[in-house]
């Protein structure tokens, strides 16, 4: 769509102002910092975009030992027990991930009853990072011995978080040159202000 293409442009041209910043000042505190917060953001946009366009879901009844193809991936339903914590009950799903026939992880998504207070809960799993996450949700069972379950494949999503962490570190050289010319300030001041030797 067209939100996607401006989302994928955007990425671009900040991407390239990053660098452009980078040649015409100089590698510098200021200009490096500057350069890693404008490529974080493009980072950051890169994979929110290609999280949310490129993704992959599937809503699918699984028995044990079924399988559901998303594209290059596929996830075989491998399991389905009780498990128990200090205050919950909760039926696990163990999901084997494939992508292109290679092995990526396994996924155990967990239907939870807590004790007290009485509530339930879905806890999601995810698996691999590489080439995109996979999350997955158990729901309930149809009775037949089938299971629903709820697939995504989100492309990329580690790059929001990637780019967070540049536009921070951005920051911080950022602000090493200011404490820098500061200090080079100060100490100026302090020569001039000593008294000189007759």
């Amino acid at each position: 769509g067209i939100g996607a293409i401006l989302g994928f442009a955007a990425a671009a041209w900040l991407g390239a102002a990053s660098i452009t910043i980078l040649v015409r000042r100089g590698l510098t505190f200021n200009s490096a910092g500057m350069a890693l917060a404008h490529l974080g953001v493009a980072v950051s946009i890169l994979g929110a975009t290609a999280s949310g366009a490129l993704q992959r879901e599937a809503l699918v009844a699984l028995r044990v030992g079924d399988s559901v193809q998303m594209g290059p991936w596929r996830a075989e339903l491998m399991d389905v027990r009780p498990v128990a914590g200090p205050n919950w009950t909760a039926i696990e799903a163990t999901l084997y991930v494939q992508r292109n026939g290679r092995p990526v992880g396994t996924v155990t998504p967990q239907s939870r009853m807590f004790i007290a207070p009485a509530q339930e809960t879905t806890q999601s799993g995810r698996t691999g990072w590489r080439m995109g996450e996979v999350y997955a949700v158990l729901g309930k069972p149809d009775g037949s011995g089938r299971w629903q379950v709820h697939l995504w494949v989100k492309p990329l999503v580690r790059l929001i978080w990637i780019g967070g962490l540049l536009m921070a570190l951005g920051g911080v050289v950022a602000l090493g040159g200011r404490v820098r010319a500061l200090a080079l300030r100060c100490r100026k001041l302090v020569t001039f202000a000593e008294p000189q030797a007759a």
